[in-house]
């Protein structure tokens, strides 16, 4: 099925970032971390050993909302299409700390999978088969309706659940929401489906079929629409930023807040002379004038300078340095993971 190979996912920079910063397809995704994309941070996570410390590190890496595209925020509201893809989360803490892999495996041969991935939190290995422990991210082709999008995507949740639960595997109940998010990993041995133009979804009329033996899940009717609501169908087209101003770059002759998100780099260099003569925390203001986070706003200021590879890193420091709690490392370490990662989607003036 050539769809999941356009088919886009909404990708966020971390848990704390609701605002999506790309797309990428399913295969994308796994082929990611099987490449080793986020190898670093995550053998990093894997050696903490409380699952707080482990939970914090999880926080801070690349997610996505695998079953949904977002537009502004990956809040239901915001919702603009169905990637036909569900994710399955089988925790090893909730089935009995036993080694997954071998079970795992199995799933080759569903048609419907379109591929699994050991999940980040990984907690030492097992004793017997020296494997590493851990959950895994499995991820299944479905079909849902137009306009019954979370109604389809539970029952095929409700219904996974129960065949699962049938090979004494326990799933995570997070993913039955079409806005749950799946993080990065690191897994060299992930499955990814070779044949993919034999991918059978997971249709609705295997679902009414099985119906009868579902007793935790009953579909609820369709809440009566507000009468300007011409349509239940969700928006086909993404939100699209407007293009930035065109001609040559402004130069400022009246008073204003300085922007690090404003056309070229002559006019970055214009406004760090106004944050340092100033001594201006420029995600602060930002923040303050646009109600968002302080540490989104910074994030996003990151993600625009790594547009200019290294030569991003000193502007990056300077506009940081005048936060109070400025860490010299910390910000390295941020602009390190940023440049590895960054798609280039963020830029001076689509940010502004």
């Amino acid at each position: 099925m050539q769809i999941y190979e356009k088919r886009l996912i909404s990708r966020f920079l971390d848990v704390k970032n609701t605002i999506p910063i790309g797309e990428n397809s399913i295969y994308e995704i796994l082929s990611e971390v099987k490449q080793g994309i986020y190898k670093k941070e995550v053998e990093f996570l894997r050696t903490k050993k409380t699952k707080e410390e482990r939970d914090a590190l999880k926080g801070k890496l690349i997610a996505w909302t695998i079953s949904g595209e977002f537009v502004e925020t990956r809040e239901k509201k915001n919702f603009c299409g169905h990637t036909q893809v569900i994710s399955i989360d089988i925790d090893r803490k909730d089935n009995e700390g036993r080694d997954l892999t071998d079970e795992i495996a199995q799933f080759q041969g569903d048609p419907s999978v379109l591929g699994y991935y050991r999940s980040a939190s990984g907690d030492g290995e097992c004793k017997k088969t020296k494997t590493p422990l851990g959950g895994y991210a499995l991820f299944f082709a479905i079909e849902v309706r137009k306009g019954h999008e979370a109604e389809d995507h539970k029952r095929h949740y409700f219904t996974l659940k129960e065949e699962l639960e049938a090979l004494n595997l326990k799933i995570d109940p997070a993913p039955k929401e079409i806005n749950a998010i799946r993080f990065a990993s690191y897994d060299p041995d992930a499955y990814i489906k070779e044949d993919r133009e034999n991918v059978v979804q997971r249709t609705i009329a295997s679902l009414d079929e099985k119906a009868s033996t579902l007793s935790e899940f009953t579909p609820r009717p369709s809440p009566p629409q507000r009468k300007e609501e011409a349509t239940s169908e969700a928006p086909d087209r993404k939100f699209t930023p407007p293009p930035p101003p065109q001609g040559p770059p402004r130069k400022y002759t009246t008073n204003r807040i300085p922007s690090v998100f404003d056309y070229d780099e002559d006019d970055l260099i214009f406004a760090l002379t106004q944050i340092r003569k100033k001594k201006i925390d420029l995600a602060l203001v930002v923040s303050n004038a646009t109600n968002s986070s302080r540490h989104e706003v910074w994030i996003k200021i990151a993600l625009a300078l790594a547009n200019l590879g290294e030569g991003g890193r000193g502007y990056f420091h300077e506009i940081s340095s005048y936060y109070s709690n400025y860490g010299p490392e910390k910000t390295d370490e941020k602009f390190d993971y940023i440049l590895r990662t960054n798609r280039g989607e963020v830029n001076f003036g689509t940010l502004r």
